[in-house]
């Protein structure tokens, strides 16, 4: 019975804004999720912008500046994305993630964000298959990290199921390599 108070408690405790601002990124974690459907490139990565769009309302609402920031650049990435997309157009990206570190900065966490764009970056742009994804798992749990420090619930849920489909991507590369494998000989 405790516990069921604790619940109500906690739930009853939460103003509609924090409400607001979690159902804004519930929308956006949907959009994501849905962008994930597209098999044409251009609508994907506009499906994408419409999402970042959204996560950087619901992380203005957090007051998480840093998240916006970087949620600002991934915008920037995309779209220059939609028109060129080369190694140096990923490089003025990784270094433009790093250089707004400092202008966000309050706490260490406000890091994660930026770090975890430059190594999404870099994983889209010059890394493939089961390690481009292992690179965005690493981005995905410091965005994790991330999201619990600033009560992003819907933050965390999406880097949760990010994560859980790459690795189950990975698991199929890995055993489709293993089935294309000669054998060993010995």
């Amino acid at each position: 019975m405790k516990e069921t108070m604790d619940i109500i408690g906690l739930l009853t405790s939460f103003s509609g804004y924090f409400l607001a601002v979690q159902l804004v990124g519930f929308m956006a974690a949907g959009v994501d999720i849905y962008s994930t459907t597209h098999k044409n490139d251009r609508l994907l990565m506009m499906t994408v912008v419409v999402a970042s769009f959204l996560w950087a309302l619901h992380y203005a609402g957090l007051g998480a500046w840093a998240a916006v920031g970087a949620v600002m650049l991934t915008v920037g990435r995309y779209l220059s994305a939609l028109y060129i997309k080369n190694a140096f157009m990923a490089g003025v990206f990784m270094f433009l993630y790093l250089l707004a570190i400092p202008i966000t900065y309050e706490t260490p966490v406000d890091v994660l964000p930026y770090v975890a764009g430059f190594i999404a970056t870099y994983a889209l742009f010059y890394r493939k298959g089961a390690s481009m994804r292992g690179f965005f798992i690493v981005a995905a749990c410091l965005r994790f990290i991330f999201a619990l420090v600033m009560g992003s619930y819907p933050a965390m849920l999406l880097n949760f199921i990010l994560s859980a489909g790459h690795v189950r991507t990975i698991l199929a590369l890995n055993r489709a390599s293993v089935a294309v494998s000669p054998p060993i000989k010995g």
